[in-house]
């Protein structure tokens, strides 16, 4: 028998003393995958993804944020939040099996995608500069392109593959700010009651 912390309970409850509660642990949520996918990949792209491919994705709009968030000065703390958040993100759905219909994230990394995933489109402006900047000149070519699968009128131009890599990351990070809070916001604290999605069979 323990005499010391017999003693230090009995003064304990003498004295109306108690150990402070241990810190919780946070709070986690389920996702389904598929809006987890969504995020970061075209919906027009139907073909069954793994986890590993999926949290690869990921890592690179998290790469991506970081690269345009930083041309121009340090990331300040609320970009830095949404990479960590990202990143989050990544790690947990690396760390399920392959095809895991579920993924298990932290509820306060969901709240950091869906109110700050915005600020995607500053990173996406900043890599959209560094194109103009480019020496090789964007001439316009004629004619115009219909892109039937978009249903949108395109111009097609001449790119160097510098140019071709920045305007991919352009297009993830324009994908991931308007398609991660559509996705997310269900999972949010903030999001109205009632049924979540089921989780992809």
């Amino acid at each position: 028998m323990d005499f010391r912390k017999t003693i230090k309970d009995a003064f304990a409850r003498l004295w109306g003393t108690v150990e402070p509660p241990a810190p919780a642990a946070p709070a986690m949520v389920s996702v389904d995958r598929k809006d987890l996918t969504l995020c970061v990949i075209d919906e027009f792209d139907t073909k069954k993804r793994s986890n590993e491919f999926i949290a690869g994705r990921w890592a690179e709009v998290a790469n991506a944020l970081e690269e345009g968030f930083s041309v121009m000065r340090p990331m300040n703390e609320l970009e830095t939040e949404l990479v960590g958040a990202v990143r989050t993100v990544e790690q947990a759905i690396r760390s399920a099996g392959t095809f895991d219909a579920r993924i298990t994230v932290p509820q306060a990394t969901i709240e950091t995608l869906v109110q700050k995933g915005a600020l995607a489109y500053n990173a996406k402006n900043a890599i959209m500069a560094r194109v103009g900047e480019l020496p090789v000149a964007l001439d316009r070519v004629e004619p115009p392109v219909i892109d039937a699968s978009q249903e949108t009128l395109r111009f097609k131009f001449p790119k160097n593959e510098q140019q071709q890599t920045l305007l991919d990351r352009h297009d993830r990070l324009a994908m991931f700010a308007l398609k991660s809070r559509e996705a997310l916001t269900r999972y949010s604290t903030d999001a109205p009651s009632g049924p979540r999605p089921d989780a992809e069979a």
